[in-house]
């Protein structure tokens, strides 16, 4: 038996007409008969005679129309419930993502979810890669969007982006060109974080495949603003993704290089952790996140960020 069936079953015995229940589905009567006629084989029951005037209810059929009709009000609330959870969205969100990613998302993913989900509480946090992993095993964070790798504990979502690093230099200095080889980083001296994370990370690692050797003129443990500011005075140089530069080049304070022969990448994901309920609420936030990251980069609105291949295929 399937709810098809039974909806037409409980629809013919409350018209007591087949005609008439084809006219209002618009639908064949012979297509209506063959779904009675089924109903009937798989019950083992007669379910209606003909008279003059249509079909009338055997005695069986009154039986059978009672429990039938509590099967479709099961249903119907059960098609209602998933309309709720579908679209009432969660009551508190929080999404958190490192300065770098917060700056590009932010501004679209609030925007998105007011209007998907008006009555949800939005919370952003913006912080250091490892501080949002705990957050997110903590359950203080509901969606992180954050640099890979991330632990086992936490679940990828498919998406995955590419970001590019560039060489970030002032404008007074000599001009970097579109494209500098890594191999010459060597060359510049550079201001970096002195904890082993980020854009330091990513320097040494460059330095210790190639061979090189870096030249730190300061480390700086300070957000991306202050970072920016000195290197504008002149100070050095800086390893950045474009997308918190590029209103600083735009504005000829600043001069930036992609990273070529190798270039210099890292992997962008959308994370939530394992232990959490995965409640229909929290996968249609998770939608929303994916959808608006992806449009932002189709768009060419997030600079130096590509769909990995699997996104763009």
């Amino acid at each position: 038996m399937n709810s098809d069936d039974l909806e037409l079953f409980a629809k013919v015995a409350h018209h007591r007409s087949i005609v008439r229940v084809a006219l209002e589905l618009g639908m064949d009567q012979s297509t209506i008969t063959r779904h009675i006629a089924r109903l009937e084989q798989q019950s083992g029951l007669r379910l209606f005679y003909r008279n003059g005037r249509g079909v009338v209810l055997t005695d069986a059929g009154k039986a059978f129309l009672q429990p039938a009709r509590k099967v479709l009000e099961s249903l119907e609330q059960a098609r209602l419930t998933a309309h709720a959870l579908s679209h009432a969205g969660p009551p508190r969100l929080s999404i958190a993502a490192p300065p770098t990613i917060a700056g590009v998302l932010f501004g679209r993913i609030a925007n998105a979810v007011a209007h998907a989900f008006p009555a949800t509480v939005l919370h952003f946090a913006e912080s250091l890669v490892s501080n949002i992993l705990n957050m997110l095993a903590e359950g203080e964070v509901d969606i992180g969007v954050v640099y890979a790798p991330v632990p086992a504990s936490l679940t990828y979502d498919s998406l995955m982006l590419k970001e590019s690093i560039y060489l970030v230099g002032p404008i007074t200095a000599a001009p970097l060109g579109a494209e500098v080889q890594s191999t010459r980083i060597g060359e510049f001296p550079l201001l970096l974080p002195a904890t082993p994370y980020g854009s330091r990370m990513m320097a040494e690692t460059l330095a210790r495949n190639l061979g090189l050797r870096l030249n730190i003129r300061l480390e700086c443990n300070t957000g991306s603003a202050t970072m920016k500011h000195l290197v504008e005075e002149g100070i050095g140089y800086s390893l950045m993704p474009y997308a918190i530069i590029a209103r600083e080049i735009s504005h000829g304070r600043l001069q930036a290089a992609r990273l070529v022969d190798p270039p210099v990448t890292r992997d962008i994901v959308v994370v939530t952790a394992r232990n959490r309920d995965p409640a229909p609420e929290l996968w249609n936030t998770l939608q929303i996140v994916r959808n608006e990251i992806k449009h932002l980069v189709q768009a060419g609105r997030w600079a130096g960020v590509a769909l990995s291949e699997d996104e763009v295929h």
